[in-house]
């Protein structure tokens, strides 16, 4: 039978199962006995505080002792979720699960016909079931678990796919205001202001700074200028100036950036717990200065990998420097001291990228589809629900999340030196 046959079948499931993760993540933020209701309620929590003037910096969602979580954000996601202190949070809860979906489902889209350079609708019908299936599977484990703790990085994600689609109409003045309020919302889109400057696009840059402004001025009309001064003071002096305030405020345990590998790795402290046992995974102990050292080292390196990327590519044939884009993209959760499991659904525009150039363009290199499986096997096949409590948090604590990105990137390494030297084997 033909593919089509199969298509009206296929919908009904795929509606089943988007009714499905929304009922079960819902439920799950719901159902969650702390009063933080995941990283959702540290929103709302600032909300209400930043709503009744206190300070939203130094009350965490409930006591600390007890797993209170504090918001170390600039004001502005704060004075946005104010509205939703109005609703039940019940209410909030689906309503967020329910737009982070949605999200998904245009980044994937949107990224899609920014690499194909085609509207996705154009594509055949099973191509474009693979393009919408694969890339969602290979990122599903950190696509839940973003749900299920409310977080905003799928917001901060569709954020970026927007200023590409900005700058794919030659808008590059919007484009980066875009990121310029993005990054007020959320530092993680920060990188891709290195972006603009690598392409010395100085109306993207110019956007920037325009957004930036805007966003972090615009709880000054909910608040007042002075309030808002206050609150921009106390998080730049707390949360930027002294990396240690933030950093503390996340613990080892939920930390799952190389800096926090590398303590793991060469400092005496607690790798994961299970059933009230600690377990180390210390390699051998280096004082922290070395590691600071090691850290810097391990980021510029990531760095440096992308700026290589972009150099060698930029001007090749153009999925090759749309690649460099899904790079940057699966990098991002790498970039920073701090980051979280749902930091990695960044992932996703990346395993589109490969998904792409595998089925659509053909690409058998078994280096690349290797690299990509493996990608993976490592970052999602090593989840407790096959593997088991113990060793689902041991794998977490031995680094497997930074391993699979490592691997999608040189997955697209992989692909971008096959298609050049095909191309320049083709211009022979």
């Amino acid at each position: 039978m033909r593919f089509e046959a199969y298509v009206k079948p296929a919908r009904i499931l795929a509606v089943i199962l988007v009714l499905l993760v929304l009922f079960i993540s819902s439920k799950k933020l719901i159902s969650d006995p702390s009063p933080a209701k995941g990283d959702l309620g540290v929103y709302l929590h600032a909300a209400r505080q930043m709503f009744a003037g206190e300070n939203i910096y130094s009350t965490p969602t409930h006591p600390e002792s007890e797993g209170g979580l504090y918001y170390i954000y600039p004001p502005l996601f704060a004075a946005l979720f104010i509205p939703f202190t109005f609703l039940h949070v019940d209410v909030t809860i689906v309503i967020w699960c329910l737009l982070n979906l949605v999200l998904i489902g245009w980044i994937l889209k949107a990224f899609f016909e920014f690499v194909a350079d085609s509207p996705f609708f154009d594509l055949p019908v099973k191509t474009r079931w693979i393009i919408g299936f694969f890339p969602i599977l290979l990122s599903s484990r950190f696509i839940l678990h973003h749900l299920d703790r409310g977080q905003a990085n799928i917001l901060e994600m569709a954020l970026v796919v927007l200023a590409i689609k900005l700058c794919m109409n030659r808008n590059p003045l919007s484009a980066g205001a875009v990121i310029g309020a993005s990054v007020v919302i959320k530092p993680i889109t920060l990188p891709f202001t290195f972006l603009f400057l690598l392409e010395r696009n100085k109306k993207a840059m110019a956007g920037v700074f325009a957004g930036m402004l805007l966003a972090l001025m615009l709880p000054a009309i909910i608040i007042g200028f002075d309030e808002n001064w206050l609150y921009l003071r106390s998080w730049f002096d707390n949360f930027v100036l002294d990396s240690s305030q933030r950093e503390s405020k996340l613990g080892l345990s939920y930390n799952v950036s190389p800096t926090a590998q590398l303590y793991r790795f060469f400092s005496d402290v607690t790798a994961f717990e299970h059933k009230g046992q600690q377990y180390s995974l210390m390699i051998f102990q280096s004082s922290a200065a070395a590691i600071r050292a090691a850290d810097w080292i391990v980021r510029f390196a990531l760095v440096g990998t992308f700026v290589f990327y972009w150099f060698r590519y930029r001007n090749g044939i153009k999925i090759l420097s749309k690649g460099a884009i899904a790079l940057l993209l699966v990098l991002t959760p790498l970039l920073f001291p701090t980051a979280q499991k749902s930091y990695f659904v960044f992932l996703l525009p990346g395993y589109i990228y490969v998904v792409y150039v595998w089925y659509c363009l053909k690409l058998k290199d078994r280096w690349f589809r290797g690299f990509t499986a493996a990608s993976f096997l490592i970052a999602s096949g090593t989840t407790d629900g096959i593997w088991g409590n113990f060793m689902g948090d041991f794998f977490i604590a031995a680094g497997c999340f930074i391993y699979g990105t490592l691997l999608l990137a040189g997955a697209i390494f992989r692909a971008a030196k096959i298609l050049s030297e095909e191309r320049e084997g083709i211009l022979k």
